[in-house]
């Protein structure tokens, strides 16, 4: 058991000291100096890709990523550089937010971040996606507009930046507790009516 702490002890001395000299060599190119190496950050990879991560070591996150033992995004993508963030957002949801403006920026099918992860995102996810912008902007969940809301809409097409999500907004509709179906209903229903009784 003693041999073993050793071991974990020197590797651990080893391993940082070899990251520390490697990272300054090599790697620092690629990095945004900050105040604090703890946060969101913003990669731009190679293909017009981008990905949003969050880490309490960024150098030593972007180190990983280099080395093919990140996200497979960026195993898929090289990486260019890290860039500015879009948002200064530093609440537990910061990199959703930052993802989501990436998303409005660059398009759904070039940037891969926070929830949204996966290498080809199914069109329910971009639906979240984009029904999580209008959330966050309090904008109609229908068409996009900040001008209504859901219960005021009559617009047959979405706002242009809709476009960025994958076009739509709506999709098939699912009770949010049950996940019965219930397209049959008004759209700003959330709740079957069993679910809706005893909410």
């Amino acid at each position: 058991m003693i041999m073993y702490i050793f071991f974990l002890s020197c590797f651990n001395k080893c391993f940082n000291k070899c990251f520390n000299k490697c990272y300054n060599k090599c790697y620092r190119k690629y990095y945004i100096n900050t105040e604090s190496n703890k946060g969101v950050y913003v990669l731009k990879l190679q293909n017009d890709k981008y990905y949003v991560g969050k880490s309490d070591n960024i150098k030593k996150r972007l180190w990983i990523h280099l080395n093919n033992n990140g996200s497979k995004w960026t195993r898929n993508n090289k990486i260019i550089k890290q860039i500015p963030r879009i948002t200064n957002d530093t609440g537990i949801f910061s990199e959703l937010i930052e993802t989501l403006e990436c998303i409005k920026l660059y398009g759904i099918n070039n940037v891969r971040g926070s929830m949204f992860t996966q290498i080809n995102l199914s069109s329910s996810d971009k639906i979240r996606a984009a029904e999580l912008y209008c959330e966050m902007y309090d904008l109609c969940r229908k068409c996009g507009s900040s001008k209504h809301f859901i219960t005021q809409c009559n617009n047959n097409t979405v706002e242009p930046w809709v476009n960025n999500f994958g076009g739509i907004l709506t999709g098939d509709r699912n009770c949010i507790k049950c996940f019965k179906d219930i397209n049959d209903k008004p759209s700003y229903f959330k709740y079957c009516n069993e679910c809706y009784r005893f909410n």
